[in-house]
């Protein structure tokens, strides 16, 4: 769990079975985003541009690396051994290898940045792209863009399911959710929802997850 906003510092670890705190992580300013590699915590530190790996069996900071602006979401190839972060402000994915926590490359995917949901299956990666009302398409062996599709406004949050070949992207500002099949690439539906309170900021959709 990621405590608070950007001037925390702090992961909070749950004992599950209690629904109790037992402990607290130092991993940097701003953790966005939290993904686990194997033996390994990541963070995405929005206050102070890096990625943090963190020991799951130590509890501690492994290293750091900067990243070349605000990072936000996170995502990890099916295998395993690479990194995803969204990077806001130049609109980019950079990549990392998830072992050594070295850069493997930069994609350049458009404006705005947000999030990024994987497809296990088809080894693609959707990143969403706010400024642009759309939504990049990876692939991820080879890391490159293979495609772009158009949502509703301001996608923000996404969530993949694999075995249905299904994308769902939740757009902030016209509050509504884009369904996207993963084969085609293309949205197949669109769901008008309501917002939470009067405020058109609070009160839109942020993110989605299907089960």
């Amino acid at each position: 769990m990621v405590d608070g906003k950007n001037l925390s510092h702090t992961v909070s670890i749950v004992d599950l079975k209690t629904n109790k705190v037992t402990g607290k992580i130092d991993v940097g300013a701003g953790p966005f985003d939290i993904k686990i590699v194997n033996d390994k915590l990541f963070t995405s530190n929005s206050g102070e541009w890096k990625l943090a790996a963190v020991s799951l069996k130590d509890q501690k900071v492994l290293k750091k690396v900067s990243v070349i602006d605000t990072p936000l979401g996170l995502a990890v190839s099916p295998d395993n051994k690479k990194v995803y972060v969204a990077i806001h402000g130049k609109g980019s994915v950079q990549v990392f290898d998830s072992g050594d926590v070295k850069e493997l490359s930069t994609i350049k995917v458009g404006k705005s940045a947000w999030y990024i949901g994987v497809d296990t299956l088809k080894n693609k990666a959707y990143v969403t792209k706010r400024e642009e009302n759309s939504i990049a398409v990876i692939d991820m062996k080879k890391d490159e863009v293979v495609g772009n599709i158009e949502a509703g406004k301001g996608p923000i949050g996404i969530a993949v399911d694999s075995e249905a070949g299904r994308a769902y992207v939740v757009n902030h500002e016209d509050v509504s959710l884009s369904i996207i099949d993963t084969a085609s690439d293309k949205v197949v539906g669109t769901i008008k929802l309501t917002p939470a309170t009067e405020s058109t900021y609070s009160g839109s959709p942020w993110g989605v997850a299907v089960f």
